[in-house]
């Protein structure tokens, strides 16, 4: 009976040993990196592996301190692309905001979450972020390089019968090379964007090319 007992006592503690050495991940995640073989001898302070969730993925980047009092974690929106896929646009929201501002570059870290379902994008690729600070629909816009400034403000050229006619403008937000225009343009008008510091208000001109966005 003593041998009994004592060979339960041993099934039970190797049992016990045996529980604590298969180790459960503690989240829903793939493996990215393994440390060691099977057949290694280990010990309770020796990695094993690495595990990574990749369905959503942290873009981290700067904004000006400018800007920050328009960020609002969970609701302000941002565009993501990557050199990985450059034709695709990615949606993320700014997830956190950082509490102090680089006194060297003016900027405050940020820190973007993008949903990665399909997870084509890898941890350590780079990305570009476009932060959705203002969101306008149906206005009128003007390609930055049909712009003229000077002292006197910001103008551009008119194609209008077959003359150029200097008008002032004022614009609004800039995405990408289009600026908004909230006075001096009306949907339709023709603007000059080649030869535009060549010419003068009135001049005879010929459009020898249209083009429409």
């Amino acid at each position: 009976k003593a041998n009994v007992k004592q060979a339960e006592a041993v099934l039970t503690t190797a049992k016990i040993t045996f529980d604590k050495a298969t180790i459960k991940a503690p989240i829903t995640a793939v493996v990215s990196d393994r440390y060691v073989d099977e057949g290694d001898m280990v010990g309770p302070t020796i990695a094993l592996i690495k595990i990574v969730d990749i369905k959503t993925l942290k873009v981290l980047g700067g904004v000006g301190e400018r800007y920050l009092p328009q960020l609002v974690p969970g609701e302000t929106a941002v565009h993501v692309k990557t050199d990985a896929y450059p034709q695709d646009v990615l949606e993320g929201t700014v997830y956190k905001v950082g509490v102090a501002v680089d006194p060297a570059t003016r900027t405050a870290k940020v820190e973007i979450r993008v949903p990665n379902p399909d997870m084509r994008l890898k941890p350590g690729m780079f990305a570009r972020m476009t932060i959705v600070m203002q969101e306008r629909e149906n206005i009128v816009v003007v390609p930055d390089s049909a712009l003229i400034r000077n002292e006197e403000g910001v103008y551009v050229f008119i194609a209008n019968a077959g003359k150029a006619h200097r008008r002032e403008v004022k614009l609004g937000l800039l995405q990408s090379e289009y600026y908004e225009v909230l006075e001096g343009l009306s949907v339709g008008e023709l603007v000059v964007t080649r030869g535009r510091r060549q010419i003068e208000d009135g001049q005879a001109i010929e459009v020898v090319q249209e083009m429409r966005k």
